[in-house]
């Protein structure tokens, strides 16, 4: 918690709330004097137009009260107190957990919930009696400011204060609803990259503000997501200040090991696609609520001011501090439509824009591969701003972002950064045959039965249940199980057994089908993790399970049908899974991504095969149907079930050779066969079979034919490189004397080095710097884009870590790009440890720069940005990213 602002009240004013007179008795726990004005000016017009006094009473009760034949009277002589008429029950009626108000202001007899009497602004008192005249509550207040309320807090309590007017906020004073000074202030409900929690998860986030002049305990509230289970999370001992904020975690639990009692993590999620989310005092006394649509990622929806009630979009968040807009026109409500456009499609954005300036200028810009072109936003009324895209061919990607230019002068973008993060699109090049609405909310797993040939899947909501559909998605059985938070669904070989994932617990169930537990298996995972399991499928050769850990290096996991692990691997196509299915005659794996808009293809080991773009918002489930042609999907958010014809070719593995290690300048350290010390070059084969590589083609320039060498296949044993083994090859042009020799020599100052097969077509290169005499430059881990020097070398050998030398000392770390390989577009991540001046640049295998992603300065933390290579060949390319003082390089692979 932070304190954000504190707002100062007059001397004479805060001696009043301290030290006022006032005596109370109440002889019910039910029924309440909750809250009332003495002297209303302006801030709270009646329902007759006027600004009556006002009284309110609270049922802190189970049950409905109805007042009619109730007294109320402004001494506390019940004898000559006023009988509230009981002429139209509902409208004198407070439900259980709610407020009543009534207007002292002697109109009896216009409204039943006028009195017939009027409040004394310089002190007097107050009572409320039953129907037998036995008191209720009573209380004998002091000297009243104006247009300033009086109550507990918080209701029902014996704690009295003022409600002042604020700065943003006006009157605090909250007739007809609960006092207490706690508003839901900002939320974010798809938290992709915006701020990480203490176990470094990205979780959604409510953020409470406490706008009273007074700390609030808060204690035994509640908060849900859930309007019929109010009291699904419950708050252990916390106090926010006046004027503080307390940010709330909604990731799906309320246990960890740091935390205990824990106070900061809900154990429910934010629904991205929209929801109502409440903050309680009790099961039915609503502090506040908040119901909100579909939201975007990184992008939070908040009050500002702080505490009142004007709703907007935030690009730039502000957890645990107020709520700020930046200088310059405002953007908000910005809209893409269509979602997925095809390639007939113009794309039309709408946008609200406001400024304090004259001379305000709205132009969209958009580039689709070849440089950033404009398009004037024009006005529509009230402030509404519309530009067009044109229609683009199919798999086009399209970066594009909003810049409004006022008098000022001063510029605002949307998003924040502009070209440096843009927002974008793809044109759909694979669309679904058939989208049908799902009959019910937050559909999430999807399994096909091939018994019934029907579809069965299930909701993800804190209270989840099993659906029979059709696949037209006509509901044709539910299965009431009243599970929680299930991500994914599988059927047994047979069909006779059922199972499900709680993302949450970890766990994956297992039911027969009529929805009763039969067993229960729970995945070993760390504490500290909060994103759980997402998605599962069986494998139909083994029987055994296949599920995936949904995030923050996400996992596939495979166990047995008892629960015993066998294998588990860390996937790094996509920081997101979210669904899994198998193929049904190509036995790989199926992955889709909901945050990277993808399917992809895996090995059962987890290696990354191939991926297509899908055109789907938050897909969830994936599962084959009657068929290998037919793949069905389910997307959370609009709650559609998509059927898309699938008619593609297997997979064809690419060669599995690397070159993997070598030394440009051997001085003493490495004695050839020959008895001298040549330049040499390591090749490993990652594949699963012996490669003979006689016929293959090595040389030191990337660009000339006629330079390759061919290396000999007159004794193919000495030149064949064992399934996961390394071969040496000496660079020493030497070529005469053994068929391991080149023709070449390699240059410590920095060259190249290539690797065709027998047709000459490429299978690795790389293009490096100045080398260190007898240090050798290589793969860790073999086969992977890590470069580093090696002092402890190892040719003919595993590379070995330890003496490694990273090319500087870094302050920067480099993931592989995801997806890779991929189709026009892909995503860089790259991670700060301090703020520095970054560019990215990519290079062909010639080592020809082709583009310029970044050169700009970055704060710290977490960076992503998007290479659109539409307008490039397939083939290998080679991005590095610099800062001021290092560099490292990885490779990308462009399929079309």
């Amino acid at each position: 918690m932070q304190m954000k602002k504190k707002y100062f009240l007059m001397n004479g004013l805060l001696a009043f709330v301290l030290f006022s007179f006032i005596n109370v008795n109440n002889a019910s726990a039910q029924l309440y004097i909750n809250e009332f004005v003495a002297s209303n000016d302006v801030s709270f017009p009646g329902p007759q137009g006027d600004h009556p006094d006002w009284i309110e009473i609270y049922n802190a009760g189970d049950e409905a009260v109805m007042l009619g034949g109730y007294y109320m009277f402004d001494t506390l002589d019940p004898s000559v107190a006023y009988q509230i008429p009981d002429t139209y029950p509902d409208s004198v009626t407070v439900p259980a957990g709610g407020h009543i108000l009534f207007y002292a202001n002697k109109g009896q007899e216009t409204s039943v919930l006028n009195l017939n009497f009027k409040l004394g602004s310089g002190g007097e008192q107050i009572g409320l009696w039953n129907s037998a005249q036995e008191v209720i509550d009573t209380l004998t207040y002091g000297a009243q400011v104006t247009d300033v309320s009086f109550g507990r807090m918080p209701d029902g309590s014996n704690q009295w204060q003022s409600f002042v007017e604020l700065p943003e906020m006006g009157f605090t004073a909250s007739p007809g609803r609960s006092n207490i000074t706690l508003k839901i202030n900002e939320l974010l409900a798809k938290n992709d990259n915006n701020i990480q929690d203490e176990f470094g998860n990205y979780g959604d986030w409510i953020e409470l503000y406490n706008f009273g002049v007074n700390e609030v305990d808060i204690t035994g509230m509640y908060m849900s997501d859930m309007v019929d289970t109010p009291t699904l999370y419950a708050f252990n001992p916390m106090v926010i200040p006046s004027g503080g904020y307390l940010l709330v975690w909604c990731d799906g639990t309320d246990d960890d090991v740091i935390t205990v009692p824990d106070t900061l993590h809900a154990n429910f999620k934010l629904g991205a696609g929209g929801e109502t989310v409440l903050l309680s005092y009790s099961a039915n006394t609503v502090i506040d609520s908040l119901t909100f649509g579909a939201q975007t990622a990184d992008i939070s929806y908040g009050r500002y001011p702080d505490g009142t009630d004007n709703w907007m979009s935030f690009t730039i968040p502000t957890p645990r501090e107020t709520n700020t807009l930046a200088a310059g026109p405002v953007i908000t409500s910005v809209a893409r439509e269509p979602m997925f456009p095809e390639f007939t499609d113009e794309v039309i954005i709408t946008a609200e824009i406001t400024s304090n300036e004259t001379g305000l200028v709205v132009t969209l810009k958009y580039d689709a591969g070849e440089g950033y072109m404009d398009v004037v936003m024009l006005g529509a009324g009230e402030n509404i701003f519309t530009g067009t895209i044109p229609a683009l061919e199919k798999g086009t990607f399209v970066n594009w972002y909003i810049e409004a230019v006022d008098d000022a002068p001063s510029t605002t973008y949307y998003p924040s950064e502009g070209s440096a993060a843009p927002l974008s699109y793809r044109v759909t090049d694979w669309t679904p045959i058939e989208i049908f609405d799902m009959p019910f909310d937050e559909p999430s797993g999807l399994a096909f039965n091939a018994q019934t040939g029907t579809l069965f899947t299930n909701n993800d909501g804190t209270v989840s249940n099993i659906y029979e559909i059709s696949t037209s998605a006509e509901l044709l059985n539910t299965l009431i199980v009243n599970g929680t938070d299930f991500e994914g669904i599988a059927f047994s070989l047979n069909y006779d057994t059922i199972f499900v994932v709680e993302e949450v617990n970890w766990k994956v169930i297992m039911m027969d089908l009529t929805g009763n537990t039969i067993g229960e298996i729970e995945v070993a995972h760390d504490p500290n993790q909060v994103n759980g399991l997402e998605g599962i499928t069986i494998d139909p050769e083994t029987g055994h399970i296949f599920v995936l850990g949904e995030k923050n290096n996400p996992e596939l996991i495979e166990l047995t049908v008892n629960g015993v692990e066998v294998f588990r691997t860390e996937l790094d196509f996509s920081p997101d899974v979210s669904g899994i299915t198998i193929h049904p005659v190509w036995k790989t794996l199926f992955i889709v991504s909901d945050e990277a808009y993808s399917l992809n293809e895996v090995t059962k080991t987890g290696k990354f095969l191939r991926s297509w773009y899908i055109p789907l918002d938050q897909a969830e489930g994936v599962t084959f149907g009657e068929n290998e042609h037919i793949i069905y999907m389910v997307a959370d958010r609009g709650g559609k079930l998509y059927n898309f014809d699938f008619n593609f070719d297997p997979f064809v593995p690419p060669a599995s050779l690397f070159i993997n290690e070598f030394m440009a300048s051997n001085d003493t350290s490495f004695p050839g066969p020959q008895g001298d010390h040549p330049d040499w070059i390591e090749i490993y084969n990652a594949g699963e079979e012996d490669i003979m590589l006689g016929g293959y083609y090595m040389s030191d320039i990337l660009t000339d034919p006629n330079a390759m060498f061919q290396i000999s296949d007159a004794y193919p044993d000495s030149v064949t490189v064992k399934a996961g083994g390394f071969i040496v090859f000496y660079a020493n042009k030497g070529e005469a004397s053994s068929v391991l020799n080149l023709n070449f020599k390699l240059s410590a100052g920095g060259e190249q080095i290539g690797l065709w097969n027998p047709d000459q077509l490429i299978v690795d290169n790389l293009t490096y710097e100045a080398q260190t005499t007898d240090v050798s430059f290589g793969r860790y881990l073999d086969g992977t884009e890590d470069w580093y020097f090696m002092n402890d070398f190892s040719p003919g050998e595993s590379n070995r870590y330890v003496d490694a030398i990273y090319e500087n000392e870094l302050n920067v770390s480099l993931r592989q790009n995801y997806p890779n390989p991929f189709k026009g577009v892909t995503n860089i991540e790259f991670d700060l440890e301090k703020p520095n001046h970054v560019s990215v640049t990519v290079f062909d295998i010639t080592g020809t720069v082709v583009a310029v992603l970044t050169d700009k300065y970055y704060s710290t933390g977490k960076q992503t940005i998007q290479w659109n290579a539409s307008g490039l060949p397939a083939g290998y390319y080679f991005y590095r990213i610099e800062i001021s003082n290092a560099y490292i390089v990885k490779k990308a692979t462009l399929i079309k």
